[in-house]
C-alpha cells in the first residue's frame, strides 16, 4: 500500500463506485493507478459465449492498473465493484512521476506485481496439469499464502468465484469441496470454508 498522503501529494483523489459498477473495461487505455480504501473489486474477462474467468479479487490496501500503466498497453480485463467501494485514483502522469521520485514506492509495487505473477503462474501450472480437485486445493492454498495466514484461513470468496477462477461449474466446486472436507484438507463450518 502506498500512503494516501503521498498519493495525494502527486494529485490523487478519492472516488466512490457502487456495487456492480464498472471501474474500467478490457481494451480501455490505462489512465489511472487505483488503490482500494474500502470494498472489493473483481477483475475478470468474458469468453465469446459469456463465460466469466476471474483474474483476481482485490480488497482494501491493494492496487489495480499498475501493469497497464507501466507497460503502456490496453487494459486486459474488466474491473467491477463487488461491493460499494472507495478508491484513491492517481492519474498516469502523477503516478509515473511518483515512481521516478520514490524508489521505495517503485520497489513496493514491483514486489506486489511479482506476487501476482507468481500466483497466476502457479494457478496456470495446476490448471494445465492437474485434476479439478488439485486445482481447487491449489487455488485455496494460494489465496491463504497471499493473505499471509498461518493456521485456519477463512476463504472469503464464493464457490461460484472459485469456479470462475479455474473454469469449473459451481456444482463441481461444491462436490470437490465436500470431498476435500472428508479427506481433512479443508473445513466447512456454517457454510464458511477454511483451509
Amino acid at each position: 500500500m502506498v500512503a494516501e498522503h503521498l498519493l495525494q501529494s502527486y494529485g490523487a483523489v478519492r472516488k466512490q463506485i457502487g456495487k456492480g459498477e464498472l471501474l474500467y473495461q478490457e481494451g480501455d487505455s490505462p489512465c489511472f493507478y487505483y488503490q482500494i480504501v474500502a470494498g472489493l473489486i473483481r477483475v475478470n474477462n468474458y469468453s465469446e459465449g459469456g463465460k466469466e474467468t476471474i483474474q483476481g479479487i482485490y480488497k482494501q490496501n491493494e492496487s489495480l492498473g499498475v501493469a497497464a500503466l507501466l507497460g503502456n498497453f490496453p487494459i486486459s480485463a474488466n474491473a467491477i465493484a463487488e461491493t460499494d467501494t472507495e478508491l484513491i485514483c492517481l492519474g498516469k502522469r502523477g503516478f509515473l512521476r511518483l515512481l521516478a521520485d520514490r524508489a521505495d514506492v517503485s520497489n513496493h509495487l514491483l514486489k506486489e506485481l511479482s506476487k501476482r505473477m507468481h500466483f497466476d503462474a502457479m494457478l496456470l501450472k495446476e490448471m494445465k496439469s492437474s485434476t479439478a480437485e488439485k486445482q481447487v486445493l491449489t487455488l485455496l492454498n494460494l489465496l491463504k499464502k497471499n493473505a499471509g495466514k498461518d493456521g485456519d484461513y477463512q476463504v472469503d470468496i464464493t464457490r461460484q468465484t472459485i469456479g470462475n477462477f479455474i473454469g469449473l461449474r459451481v456444482e463441481t466446486v461444491i462436490r470437490i469441496l465436500r470431498k476435500l472436507e472428508r479427506d481433512g484438507k479443508v473445513r466447512i463450518c456454517e457454510r464458511k470454508l477454511y483451509v
